[in-house]
């Protein structure tokens, strides 16, 4: 069997579900807090999560978020980074809106863990740092977001 031909592209807006879709299967597949956290939800909770919070839009300034494309033309993987700034940005207040059925505590605990270190080792006008967080969260958190995940 040949193997698959794989085509990189920029993201588009009409892929936005998609690309939802392979960053929750990927988080379910590789986090053992997943369950934890959104097992409780309605299927299709965490897709929608993550399309508001990372691909409304796909494309943002001083953010990339390219595809991968099989030989069908399906979206079969992603990557998406923020670029270092010349700033860092300012502190926002607020955080996850309460969500029926997540795990709020468990997830804050997960999340402030990674903050403390985060602000301890990162500079975010030098630094592209690899988190699991999605640019929604990121905000909150003052991270840079990146991702991977092929799936066939």
């Amino acid at each position: 069997m040949a193997a698959p031909t794989i085509t990189i592209a920029l993201a588009e807006q009409e892929d936005a579900q998609r690309l939802a879709a392979i960053t929750t299967a990927a988080f379910a597949s590789s986090d053992a807090a997943y369950p934890l956290i959104w097992g409780a939800t309605p299927e299709g909770t965490h897709d929608k999560v993550s399309e508001y919070g990372l691909f409304t839009p796909v494309q943002k300034d001083g953010r990339i978020t390219i595809k991968a494309v099989d030989e069908n033309n399906k979206v079969v993987g992603l990557a998406t980074w923020n670029m270092p700034k010349d700033s860092p940005p300012p502190k926002e207040q607020g955080g996850l809106p309460s969500l029926p059925d997540v795990n709020m505590e468990l997830w804050n605990e997960k999340v402030h863990g990674s903050k403390e270190f985060s602000e301890r080792d990162v500079d975010p006008t030098k630094d592209m740092s690899i988190e699991p967080f999605t640019p929604f969260y990121c905000r909150i958190l003052k991270l840079n977001y990146s991702t991977l995940s092929l799936l066939r």
